[in-house]
């Protein structure tokens, strides 16, 4: 196939529904969308994407849906979901979307702040959820279609909407040329590490702006094709990858669900993927778990050098996780551990340390190279006031990020951590999120969290790995009838803690964590949507533990 060149939003093409009627006019057979349910994968073409996001529209219009209303979705990432927030914003209004994860009480506060017309569920669970806590208005209830369910009073979008499959493109056309650059696409949701997440409401131009830029810097292409998985009010999957990929008019491919990511990786083989930290610490600790330094074929492979490496371990262990044909690598959030970086690049993927947020719309910042400085993308500036970055894209306001960063002459960037997070150990200022990168950089440390335990060091909550203390305590022979918190397993942690100071103390000339402590739980109350810690969640709960 030959190979298309990077592309940009075509002229005129100033909302997200005038790009859906763009592709759908000149590339209508190419994939726009692809989802796996069952195991068997389906696609959209921009034509048929078009389609479903008309039929849907008068469905939402029939509903009582125009100009300046809502329309929430809640669920998974799934073509349906981002087709009823297309079919909202060619009506006029604004989409509202609602991760799976948000329990109760959080759908009821975003629900009455917001107030939508229309909601559109993934599962009738959630639909039955939306009913019950929707208290300041009734809001028409839809749920997707579900393969073997039983009947149900609630209708179905696929339902609805049938009815409409006949309407013209014509039709379809009309009311995406009407749209407005400077209406309220979406409403995003910051990331809610100091607190409830703010609402982030967001106008086509504002994401096409990001998305351009973005696009642009990643060289995106037509042939491109992306992996949705991550929370669809995040700016990491409405900024950085769907509308970049209606930028580039290229393919986004929803996970089948949170459990099949690994698998569906293996199905695809994307080009692109944009990420929080711990997806890729995640397929560095695969990697690490199947390729252990210590098997013949590590050594024989790393003695026969670069060469060997690749051919013997690189090429057979990217395209068993589905990362032969990744180009794109962008890791965005906390820290991205150093040895995990490093490990990931030798094996041949491409992987970069990016900056964004949600207020910016999207990315802002990219890595220029492999130690750590940030470049501005075009039309961004940067600035710090008392330590603090702020970030403007084009001659728009200026944003207040919360992050600590240091300027360099040449217009680079480094992050030095959330600002209001930062700990002074040693004498020197140290970020707890490189710290907790770092613990997270050996296999039996699934989670951990570090704070200043009042002494001028640190203590740290770790959350092991059940899966990888389990294959060691049966290496050594030992039972864990008292599971996380037995002798040897503490000793364990022990000894991770004590590696994890050392490389500290290689840095910044002292041992950082003077204590800490083993979780006798999960701590997933404590992270947001894409994993990110809740630090005021946690704050009470490092006690005094053991002496590092």
């Amino acid at each position: 196939m030959t190979s298309l060149p990077p592309q940009g939003a075509p002229p005129g093409a100033d909302t997200l529904p005038k790009l859906i009627a763009h592709h759908a006019r000149t590339r209508p057979t190419r994939p726009a969308m692809r989802h796996k349910r069952r195991g068997i994968w389906r696609t959209w073409t921009w034509a048929g994407q078009a389609t479903d996001v008309a039929a849907i529209a008068r469905v939402l219009a029939e509903a009582g849906v125009a100009t300046d209303a809502v329309v929430a979705t809640l669920g998974d990432n799934r073509p349906e979901l981002y087709h009823a927030m297309l079919a909202a914003q060619c009506l006029g209004a604004t989409a509202l979307p609602i991760p799976a994860t948000a329990d109760a009480d959080r759908l009821a506060a975003v629900l009455a702040g917001h107030v939508p017309a229309v909601v559109v569920a993934e599962t009738e669970e959630q639909a039955d959820t939306v009913q019950r806590v929707a208290r300041r208005a009734e809001p028409v209830v839809l749920r997707l279609a579900a393969p073997g369910a039983s009947a149900s009073s609630i209708p179905t979008l696929e339902e609805r909407a049938a009815r409409f499959r006949d309407t013209p493109a014509d039709w379809f056309a009309a009311k995406a040329a009407a749209t407005r650059a400077d209406a309220v696409a979406v409403v995003l949701h910051s990331a809610g590490i100091q607190g409830k997440p703010r609402p982030v409401p967001l106008s086509h131009a504002d994401l096409l702006s990001a998305a351009s830029t973005g696009a642009a810097a990643l060289a995106l292409t037509p042939e491109d094709l992306a992996l949705a998985f991550l929370p669809m009010d995040s700016v990491l999957d409405q900024g950085m990858l769907v509308v970049p990929a209606l930028v580039a008019g290229h393919c986004v491919a929803c996970a089948e669900s949170p459990a099949t990511i690994a698998t569906d990786l293996h199905d695809l083989a994307p080009t692109v993927i944009v990420a929080p930290p711990r997806a890729f610490e995640l397929i560095d600790r695969r990697i690490r778990r199947h390729l252990p330094v210590d098997r013949p074929l590590v050594r024989i492979a790393s003695a026969l050098g670069a060469a060997g490496r690749r051919l013997l371990l690189s090429a057979p262990l990217l395209n068993a996780l589905g990362l032969r044909r990744l180009r794109v690598a962008v890791s965005v959030g906390d820290a991205l551990g150093p040895g995990c970086a490093v490990r990931l690049r030798a094996l041949g993927v491409p992987l970069r340390q990016g900056y964004g947020l949600a207020e910016a719309a999207g990315l802002v910042a990219l890595e220029r190279d492999e130690g750590g400085t940030m470049q501005p993308l075009p039309g961004v500036s940067v600035t710090t006031v008392d330590g603090q970055l702020r970030v403007r894209r084009d001659d728009g306001r200026w944003i207040d990020t919360g992050d600590a960063a240091s300027l360099t002459p040449d217009g680079g960037m480094t992050l030095l951590g959330r600002r209001d997070a930062r700990l002074a150990v040693g004498g020197h200022p140290l970020d707890p999120a490189a710290v907790e990168a770092d613990l997270r950089g050996h296999d039996a440390i699934d989670r951990a969290f570090v704070q200043g335990d009042g002494s001028g060091r640190l203590a740290a909550l770790l959350v092991l790995d059940p899966d990888t203390v389990g294959r060691w305590a049966h290496r050594q022979g030992i039972a864990l009838a008292g599971g996380m918190t037995t002798g040897p397993v503490r000793d364990l942690a022990a000894r991770l803690v004590e590696a994890t100071n050392a490389a500290l103390h290689s840095r910044h000339g002292a041992d950082a964590i003077a204590r800490f402590d083993i979780a006798t739980g999960r701590i997933d109350a404590a992270l947001t949507p894409t994993g990110r810690l809740r630090r005021h969640l946690l704050a009470r709960a490092v006690p005094r533990g053991r002496e590092a």
